[in-house]
């Protein structure tokens, strides 16, 4: 069957939600449609705003925008049918830094296309082509009018698979290619036949999504690295230093410097963006320890929070609280969730957002 043959199968607007209903594992299903139409816009910015920001691109051609996100979590890992009118995305060194989200976001494009620019170079893919983005760098993208699957894999599930796990940001695979095809087809199966998944066989699922994501990304050329991004370059190393490390509450400014092969004060010049390298390790910590928390891993809270490199218990317990609103025991006992904090109030008409909470607390 051809691609485009496998495209004309997928299920329309109107099916959407009766999938998510019908569905064995955790589903969400968000759309703009009851919404008056000078307000669907509004409403998808703030809602997808909890990784990414988003503006209008060009002229809509007076067609009202509409956006919807049908989703499934799948052992761990988030898969979405999201279809919008064209807008431009942006994800700022601010914003990564503060909100921590440090997953991979792998897309296949269904109808549309996009347009990435990272440094001098421009990346283009249109109708079944697959794009993987990584969520702890910028991004500076153009939809036009889209409908794609999004697959968003931690990153510790996946970059021991990848040969080179900091270089994946706008890599796209061959769509002709084995691998290429292989992961295309499964992620079209994966998503027709989700509502008739259960938790018995979300794992094994799961772990054959992640081979063919690493199998189809290590078999494409990294893009090639030009002078312009020598600081990027020195960025990835801090940063891969810093997740290597997290655990150490002796990590400092000097460590990471050197591991960088930078001098301290131009490694704090690569951190001023981010709000500086200690602002940057305590979130980075912060949500380790959130994250194991929720996953309920046996271990008490203070025992986890020495395993993100928290030294004292009391002050991890007072930045926990400051950050997430709710005590880390509270969490561990299971009495309390953490859910994206402050999250704009939307008209019940849109729907489910608890897609929004997944993309927050996976990993």
């Amino acid at each position: 069957m051809t691609l485009s043959a496998q495209f004309d199968q997928l299920p329309a607007r109107p099916a959407q939600a009766a999938r998510v209903a019908r569905a064995g594992l955790p589903a969400s299903f968000f759309h703009t449609d009851r919404l008056s139409p000078v307000d669907r816009f509004g409403a998808w910015r703030r809602s997808i705003s909890v990784f990414i920001d988003v503006a209008p691109a060009g002229d809509d051609g007076g067609e009202p925008f509409t956006a919807s996100v049908e989703s499934y979590l799948v052992d761990g890992i988030m898969l979405a049918r999201c279809a919008a009118g064209q807008q431009k995305f942006t994800r700022s060194t601010a914003k990564f830094a503060h909100d921590a989200i440090d997953h991979y976001m792998i897309q296949l494009f269904i109808k549309g296309g996009f347009d990435m620019r990272r440094g001098r170079q421009h990346i283009h893919g249109t109708a079944g082509h697959v794009v993987a983005f990584d969520c702890a760098d910028v991004l500076d993208s153009a939809n036009s009018d889209f409908d794609l699957l999004a697959i968003f894999i931690p990153r510790r599930r996946l970059a021991s698979l990848l040969h080179r796990p900091d270089s994946l940001h706008g890599v796209c695979p061959d769509p002709e290619s084995g691998a290429g095809r292989m992961l295309t087809g499964y992620c079209l199966d994966l998503y027709m036949n989700a509502p008739w998944l259960d938790g018995r066989d979300a794992r094994v699922m799961a772990d054959m999504l992640v081979m063919l994501v690493a199998q189809a990304m290590n078999n494409t050329a990294p893009r090639d690295l030009t002078q312009d991004d020598a600081a990027y370059v020195s960025l990835l190393r801090a940063r891969t230093h810093i997740r290597q490390n997290l655990a150490d509450p002796g990590l400092d400014e000097a460590g990471v410097a050197a591991a960088a092969g930078l001098g301290v004060e131009e490694l704090r010049r690569l951190f001023d963006p981010l709000g500086g390298l200690a602002a940057f390790l305590t979130e980075k910590r912060l949500r380790q320890a959130a994250c194991r928390l929720m996953q309920g891993e046996g271990r008490s809270w203070q025992q986890l929070a020495a395993e993100a490199g928290f030294a004292e218990p009391t002050r991890f317990a007072r930045a926990f609280r400051k950050r997430f609103g709710c005590t880390p025991e509270d969490v561990w006992q299971g009495t309390c969730s953490i859910r994206r904090m402050n999250r704009e109030d939307l008209s019940p008409l849109c729907g489910d957002r608890t897609y929004e909470d997944w993309i927050v607390s996976l990993g």
